[in-house]
């Protein structure tokens, strides 16, 4: 079975292989933004605003502080992502 953390990032896989992949390649940064306007839309203003650092080139840890524990798992998968896309 699944523990929480792992239920999170299975559920929101979509988002964090987008970011990091919007990390590693800025010409696909178009098509982040939208479903970053989405996300917002959608009351995700803390992730969204997580993400729009990462997306600028911050990888520090402290962007995890604050967020929920849903934001800080999916925040924490998407810079592990970045530091090993494998």
């Amino acid at each position: 079975m699944l523990d929480r953390r792992q239920q999170i990032v299975q559920a929101h896989s979509a988002l964090i292989l987008a970011v990091v992949q919007a990390g590693q390649n800025p010409a696909s940064r178009p098509d982040m933004e939208n479903i970053l306007k989405t996300s917002a839309a959608n009351g995700w203003t803390d992730l969204v605003a997580a993400i729009r650092r990462i997306l600028q080139g911050n990888r520090d840890s402290a962007l995890l502080q604050g967020l929920d524990e849903e934001d800080h798992t999916i925040i924490d998968a998407i810079l592990k992502g970045l530091q090993n896309p494998a």
